[in-house]
């Protein structure tokens, strides 16, 4: 971005080699960018930015550190929809998470399924993205979904079932 925060977020999240950080370094690095974050809602980007290109092991730490500031910020920030509409190349794990982090408990808002269907429709025909957002769609709309929901592998195809 132009005023420099993704290279300022890289610095407080990626050393130069981030395998020999322990799960507890990457936390302690994280609760400060997380706090930035809640203040900040368009820090996420960075984020997801690093989130791209940390090793598998930093990607698991944020991945399940993330729920609390995904919840604190909610599906109504319009900073958050528009990572869900922009997200980058390579950032799908991370939004698919924050999907299922901000709809686990309640049913999406109307500006977070008309997102994710913008998003499904133009940009990305996984279909994974939907199943967050089943609970807010119309019963048409669900049913002109299925045969692309039932063509996913069977670990996917539970969620579907469960929502």
């Amino acid at each position: 971005n132009k005023s420099g925060d993704t290279d300022f977020d890289a610095k407080i999240i990626k050393p130069s080699t981030d395998e020999d950080l322990t799960e507890e370094e990457i936390k302690r690095r994280l609760f400060l960018y997380f706090a930035l974050c809640a203040k900040k809602h368009s820090l996420l980007r960075g984020l997801v930015d690093v989130y791209i290109r940390v090793t598998a092991k930093v990607k698991q730490v944020v991945i399940r550190q993330a729920g609390g500031l995904i919840r604190t910020i909610g599906m109504d920030s319009k900073e958050l929809l528009k990572l869900v509409s922009h997200f980058p190349a390579g950032g799908e794990t991370f939004i698919l998470q924050v999907l299922h982090i901000l709809t686990e408990k309640t049913i999406p808002s109307s500006d977070l399924v008309d997102t994710v269907k913008n998003l499904y429709q133009n940009r990305s025909s996984d279909a994974r993205f939907l199943i967050p957002i089943l609970p807010g769609l119309t019963k048409d709309e669900t049913l002109a979904l299925l045969p692309k929901l039932i063509v996913l592998p069977t670990s996917v195809l539970k969620t579907v079932i469960i929502r």
